[in-house]
């Protein structure tokens, strides 16, 4: 996987907050996909990168999927995605294969995709492979296929104890070789919201009149789609507006159209749920936020550097979601110490701590999202301390470098015995 920073994708951040650190005390390549200008190999910041072309078969296979699935779905044919076919990076992982044979790493670890996984056992038979789970396509892709795969990996890592359990449920012969893996948080990306208001107070002023903020502030951070339930947070935005009028939404976030799922949604019922949310969900959000006017406030995608100022001008920070595989949002704002509200959905549960660092809400349920807006608005002395505790919380157990010991931890363990046939 490509490791970028200038890169806003967050996979692409874990791979870079992690590479970089690894390559403090261990020799480390990153093998990426080779874009239009890139160099086939090079060295920086202490890593070696090797860039192997794609090949043209993504390009016709997305296209031909896209086209299948199209008239697929007008004649009930159940979808097949193409990350949940056996051609989903065929040339690349070969190619890799190739390349990596040569090097004979005592160690690969692969992100999401178990494709890669048959090629380079062949190629490097005695080598440790790590697939690291960052979301829940082992359990929506065709079982059998994904069990023959996954036999193959020496370690599997989740992101959060909802995504290793439900690759434990599926996969019990495995169970015995996974592991969590949390994604972390720079605190001094995300310093203390009270200092970010205090060294930034002229940017900070101009903000607040830019967005024409008069009274509490409820902030939202993370991609405009169904599965994050933006339109909960918009349904509980009116009754949080009947108690205190003067309040406004920021919702902060790209529109990403609809969540590109690989399971059939006639046979998950979440899916389904999601997959009918998904329709013109953007006009729906917006036919939410009408009646408020300008106090609902759509502020587009922003650069990670910015988001500091948006929690010291916030309140609290909710995240409704119907899906979610580890959450980084409400992380980033515990960091900052700002308040959150959750639904205890996912990964979610991992990264909040109930009354302690936060407030956790039953999923799909605006009129708990409400009311634990309005308690916090109604307490700050409360707000303030459940924003400490959750800074007290992700420096003790979510900082990148904690995240980072934790790896190579696992790394040594697998490779301190032998590697069994």
């Amino acid at each position: 996987m490509p490791a970028r920073p200038e890169s806003i994708g967050s996979l692409t951040r874990v791979v870079h907050e992690l590479t970089r650190r690894l390559a403090q005390t261990h020799p480390l390549t990153v093998v990426s996909t080779r874009l239009p200008g890139d160099t086939d190999e090079e060295h920086r910041d202490g890593i070696h990168h090797v860039r192997v072309p794609a090949g043209i078969d993504r390009r016709l296979l997305v296209s031909y999927f896209r086209w299948r699935n199209r008239l697929g779905r007008r004649l009930g044919i159940v979808e097949r995605p193409y990350p949940g076919t056996r051609v989903y990076l065929y040339s690349y992982a070969r190619r890799v294969a190739r390349r990596l044979a040569r090097a004979a790493p005592d160690l690969v670890h692969l992100h999401n995709v178990t494709q890669m996984i048959p090629p380079l056992r062949r190629a490097l038979p005695g080598t440790r492979i790590v697939l690291h789970m960052h979301c829940q396509w082992l359990v929506e892709m065709p079982r059998a296929a994904i069990a023959a795969r996954i036999a193959e990996a020496d370690l599997v890592l989740g992101v959060s104890t909802h995504i290793v359990r439900q690759i434990e449920d599926a996969f019990p012969a495995i169970a015995p070789r996974c592991r969590v893996l949390h994604n972390g948080v720079s605190l001094e990306a995300f310093p203390p919201r009270e200092r970010v208001a205090h060294e930034r107070r002229e940017a900070l002023d101009a903000l607040r009149a830019r967005l024409g903020v008069r009274g509490p502030v409820v902030l939202y951070v993370g991609r405009l789609s169904s599965e994050k339930g933006v339109h909960l947070l918009l349904e509980a935005f009116g009754r949080v507006r009947h108690v205190r009028p003067e309040t406004t939404c920021v919702i902060v976030g790209p529109d990403w159209g609809p969540l590109r799922k690989v399971a059939d949604p006639r046979r998950d019922p979440l899916s389904r749920e999601i997959a009918g949310l998904d329709e013109g969900y953007m006009d729906r959000l917006r036919r939410l936020a009408a009646p408020h006017g300008a106090r609902v406030l759509f502020a587009g995608a922003l650069p990670n550097g910015e988001l500091p100022l948006y929690h010291a001008l916030a309140d609290v920070l909710v995240a409704p979601s119907l899906l979610e595989s580890f959450g980084i949002p409400p992380l980033e704002a515990s960091a900052s110490g700002l308040p959150v509200v959750v639904s205890a959905t996912g990964g979610l549960v991992d990264t909040v701590v109930p009354e302690r660092t936060g407030l956790v809400v039953p999923p799909r349920d605006a009129g708990a999202v409400a009311d634990a807006v309005l308690a916090l608005l109604a307490d700050p002395a409360r707000a303030r301390a459940l924003g400490r505790a959750g800074r007290e919380r992700v420096a003790a157990a979510f900082t990148w470098d904690r995240i980072a010991a934790t790896l190579l931890g696992y790394y040594d363990d697998l490779l301190s015995v032998p590697r069994a046939a």
